[in-house]
């Protein structure tokens, strides 16, 4: 994990992902999060992704997120 713990936003997963001036429709990144956690966790226990409202996602190993931001790997993208 590059970011364990730390707060990725939506836009960080989409530049990282998809090319630029292809933006995936408003619910893409939240239903591919959806699938992902399903296929960590298909009892639908303890989820490694977990949702910060507003703020993105965090990929946890121990429960709790910090709240700080993971740095863009591709600024001005």
């Amino acid at each position: 994990m590059m970011h364990p713990n730390q707060i990725v936003s939506r836009e960080q997963i989409v530049n990282q992902l998809w090319e630029v001036g292809t933006e995936p429709h408003s619910n893409v990144v939240a239903a591919q999060m959806r699938l992902l956690r399903r296929k960590l966790d298909p009892n639908g226990n303890d989820s490694l992704i977990e949702t910060v409202y507003g703020m993105g996602y965090c990929f946890t190993m121990s429960g709790s997120c910090t709240i700080k931001v993971a740095p863009c790997p591709n600024p001005g993208l």
